[in-house]
């Protein structure tokens, strides 16, 4: 955008985060049916101060791009319960709500108070899951979330789906075939209401409508002594915008290929330490 200057930036903020988590659990056995409940509740409250992006060259300041201060609250609550059935059956349902209330103040615009948009958003799951031997699980699950914005779009935009739903489901397995090892696998979809995507030189996010991620998860854990342990995890996805003609339908900057791994060392000393590994694939740049 300024071929003169160059595009270099300059990010600051000053952040006060206070918040609360709490947890109620209760158990009771049946028969052979085990019931598991938990009920959670708190909040988390972000004050921003001078949430800036500013233009710069050679560390020296141009001008302000974004300026203001941002007050955000999210208050939840939850609800989850696991039923055992015996036979190697295992039910889990979960029902959250969280409440969000978003304030922005733009310096840049001489605004003297904080403009604020509540809302409010509930998110079920279910999880059924199979003991098909001692060493192997099945596990099918589908939930419903949402995906938060930037408080300034939110407020800029008064739009009224300021946190759409994603819907995500995924069939999988944990499995030991052998003492030392343990391996885990999963197939998923995620489709989402929005994209959002971020605009780096702007400060702005722009809305780039409905996605669908496939994917394919594989992980394993192995003891190679007592003391040292190895773990690798593969992830691919493929991520699509809905309803964009073949070929200009790709999501920017969502990763295809990525993993983690390494080894850990545990002594009974106490003493250890591990050398881990991180991964990117190529991943496309915009949407061809």
């Amino acid at each position: 955008n300024y071929p003169t200057d160059g595009d270099g930036i300059q990010q600051y903020e000053k952040r006060q985060i206070a918040g609360y988590n709490g947890t109620l659990n209760f158990d009771h056995q049946q028969d052979s049916h085990k019931f598991h409940s938990s009920f959670g509740y708190g909040f988390r409250y972000d004050d921003v101060d001078g949430s800036q992006l500013n233009r710069q060259q050679k560390r020296t300041f141009i001008e302000h791009v974004q300026l203001g201060d941002i007050k955000e609250l999210n208050a939840f609550a939850f609800w989850d319960n696991n039923l055992g059935f015996g036979n190697g059956w295992n039910l889990n349902a979960a029902l959250r709500y969280d409440w969000f209330r978003f304030g922005y103040k733009d310096r840049l615009t001489n605004q003297p108070v904080f403009s604020y948009q509540n809302r409010g958003v509930v998110s079920p799951k279910l999880t059924l899951s199979k003991d098909v031997t001692k060493n192997l699980k099945l596990v099918a699950s589908g939930g419903i979330g949402f995906h938060s914005n930037d408080t300034r779009v939110i407020l800029d935009r008064q739009a009224d789906d300021i946190l759409p739903r994603v819907f995500g489901t995924d069939i999988g397995f944990n499995f030991k075939p052998l003492p030392k090892l343990l391996l885990k696998g999963a197939l998923w979809t995620l489709y989402s209401e929005q994209e959002f995507v971020y605009v780096g030189d702007a400060g702005i996010i722009e809305p780039g409508g409905e996605t669908r991620r496939l994917g394919a998860e594989l992980s394993a854990r192995y003891q190679l002594t007592n003391w040292l342990f190895a773990d690798v995890d593969l992830n691919y996805t493929k991520a699509r915008s809905v309803g964009t003609a073949k070929g200009e339908d790709y999501v920017p900057l969502a990763p295809i290929f990525t993993s983690i791994g390494g080894l850990s060392a545990k002594t009974k000393t106490g003493i250890g330490g591990s050398l881990r590994y991180r991964t990117i694939g190529n991943r496309p740049a915009n949407e061809d």
